[in-house]
């Protein structure tokens, strides 16, 4: 999926597995409620995820715990 700085997702949960893929992920359950909506303030690609920073929120997180908008 393509994100982009200012898109809005709907935060959808996640796994262990997804929190620690890719390395320095945060974990998303301690800090964001599931079927929230966020706005995306930086998006990180790399080769096989991508990290998106929220706006309001520290902390990065796997692009698969959320859906875009």
């Amino acid at each position: 999926m393509d994100f982009r700085k200012g898109d809005r997702v709907i935060y959808i949960g996640c796994t262990d597995e997804q929190v620690s893929w890719g390395a320095s992920n945060d974990d998303p359950r301690k800090l964001l409620i599931e079927g929230n909506i966020y706005q995306i303030e930086k998006v990180e690609s790399h080769t096989w995820h991508t990290k998106l920073h929220l706006r309001g929120v520290y902390g990065k997180f796997n692009s698969v715990s959320f859906k875009k908008l």
